[in-house]
């Protein structure tokens, strides 16, 4: 087939492609920042929600035209959150990933998407578990910062053309590390574990570079992999003891419906499943790979990027949890030893003895529940007020203000005290619940902070709770509950839910309000409610 005629047929497909969409592509404003969000026909409770940051000069309709991920949400039900970069932030539309300010948790560019994914995922109700993050360029620069710096919001990334954490500092340094590679990947790969804090995990990545790329050096796509690798073997036990590894466990070679070549590149966890994953495709450049011709930057003869995106983050939820593959035991060869000559000995008459045949074992449960529910215990649950002495010990707990002092000045506090976990049982996941008594005004959200046995010296409620330290801080915005009456829930990371191996564990709640001086304040049942109290749900595993 001619190679003009077969780029008018993928033309006219790639055109056909976004027709099969239904849903709605609206506008929103966002923490001040305009973004546009696709939301399936069939608007699922609880569906996962992907990030796609768009590539210096593109927006958001260019980009979802570019990706046509809009279709495949369509069709596998899930929501797409396009942010945009306005000029005004830089001249080119570019994430600014090269600068220090945006390169942090907590912090400028990083900070604003976080909090807009945190926004989109209450108001729409998504699934927390599946959160995922992905982008073309400077915007792929930028998912690897998210990574590093927001791992308790994002599931897994996705880099298309994109650089390792903190690859640039300043302008000069961008340039040099897109024409020539960033620094060392082990160096970068432990700034990434201590941008991941508290946080730190293994995070599964995939990588779509292309080996013709003269705007982003093909070797950035292998750094990206070799230092999520380094991040990935410290936080499995601290140390570089390579049980991840930054060369591929597997690799398969394969083409296009294009035409064009490429290579996968696998490190496995022990179940088979691609952990990281470098997709290289010959002789493309700085495009997104399968894209659509009616957008930017896009090589619509390689490979489909956004399906090869879809399926991998649907293998890696945030529950998921990394197990290194087995190395495999290199045997040696049996030593040659000379047999020396047999001895000739008269068989002795033996009476054959019948063997008798085992009772089969049955499979072992080991009495490994499926999950654990703990509740809070109502004597040490309440209210921690910011300018009062003690909390209420016994009343519904409240997060909120008061309104005459014009900023959060209550914060809740649930206790938790579990029993002996069953013997070989091992802490998988945990789910918060809360159940709504009351809400005064308007509140957004509660931000969850945890502390192994109690925040201050004792598990009675004191005023130093308000702001005593706690193992972690802010892992997880629980939504707040529709009516009185209803619950809300959110999962825990999993580090976080592991302390409830310890036995005992203070759960605090600050509210998310607007400011002012009006009264605006979230109650929860409490838990002397036996069937509303707030619990802990505890998955496991044996």
């Amino acid at each position: 087939m001619p190679a003009r005629l077969a780029l008018a047929l993928s033309f006219l497909l790639a055109l056909a492609g976004p027709a099969l969409a239904q849903g709605t592509f609206e506008v929103r404003t966002l923490e001040g920042r305009r973004c546009k969000l696709y939301s399936p026909s069939s608007r699922p409770q609880g569906a996962p929600l992907l990030v796609l940051l768009h590539g210096c000069t593109q927006d958001a309709d260019v980009f979802a035209r570019s990706t046509r991920m809009n279709a495949i949400a369509e069709q596998r039900g899930f929501y797409v959150l396009y942010p945009e970069q306005p000029s005004s932030a830089n001249q080119n539309k570019c994430w600014n990933w090269f600068l220090p300010e945006h390169q942090e948790r907590g912090r400028g560019e990083p900070a604003n998407l976080a909090a807009i994914t945190e926004r989109v995922i209450v108001d729409l109700g998504c699934d927390r578990d599946r959160v995922h993050v992905a982008g073309l360029s400077a915007g792929a620069a930028m998912s690897v910062i998210l990574g590093a710096t927001y791992p308790d919001l994002f599931a897994a990334i996705g880099v298309c053309a994109g650089l390792e954490y903190k690859a640039a500092s300043a302008v000069g340094s961008a340039y040099s590390a897109m024409s020539s590679g960033g620094p060392s990947p082990d160096g970068q790969g432990l700034a990434a574990l201590r941008a991941m804090g508290t946080r730190a995990r293994p995070l599964p990545v995939l990588v779509v570079q292309g080996a013709a790329d003269r705007t982003v050096a093909p070797k950035n796509g292998e750094q990206v992999i070799a230092q999520w690798a380094q991040t990935a073997d410290l936080a499995l036990d601290g140390q570089d003891d390579e049980d991840v590894t930054a060369h591929a466990d597997r690799r398969t070679a394969s083409t296009s419906p294009g035409g064009l070549a490429y290579r996968l590149e696998d490190v496995l966890d022990a179940a088979g499943v691609p952990f990281l994953r470098l997709v290289a495709v010959e002789r493309m450049g700085h495009a997104w790979s399968g894209g659509d011709v009616s957008g930017s930057y896009v090589e619509p003869a390689g490979p489909d990027a956004s399906t090869l995106l879809v399926e991998f983050f649907a293998q890696h939820p945030r529950s998921y949890v990394f197990a290194p593959a087995a190395a495999t035991p290199v045997t040696p060869p049996p030593p040659v030893v000379t047999p020396p000559p047999p001895v000739v000995t008269p068989p002795t008459p033996v009476t054959p003895t019948p063997t008798p045949t085992p009772n089969p074992t049955p499979p072992c449960s080991c009495g490994v529940p499926d999950s654990l529910t703990l509740r809070s215990k109502a004597a040490e649950d309440g209210t921690i007020g910011k300018f009062v002495a003690h909390g209420q010990s016994v009343a519904n707990p409240k997060a909120g203000d008061r309104g005459m002092f014009g900023g959060e000045t209550d914060r809740a506090l649930l206790s938790f005290d579990q029993a002996t976990l069953p013997a070989g049982a091992r802490i998988v996941g945990a789910r918060l619940r809360v159940c709504r008594a009351a809400l005064k005004g308007e509140v957004d959200g509660l931000q969850v902070d945890v502390a192994p046995g109690a925040l201050g010296a004792t598990g009675a409620i004191e005023r130093a709770d308000y702001a005593a330290a706690a193992r972690h801080t802010g892992v997880a915005l629980l939504p707040v509950p529709d009516a009185d009456g209803a619950w809300s829930e959110v999962d825990l990371p999993l580090e976080v839910a592991r302390l409830a191996a310890q036995g005992r564990l203070q759960v605090r709640l600050r509210a998310l309000t607007p400011t002012g001086f009006e009264a605006n304040s979230l109650e929860l049942v409490g838990g002397e409610d036996p069937v509303r109290g707030a619990t802990l749900v505890l998955k496991l595993s044996q």
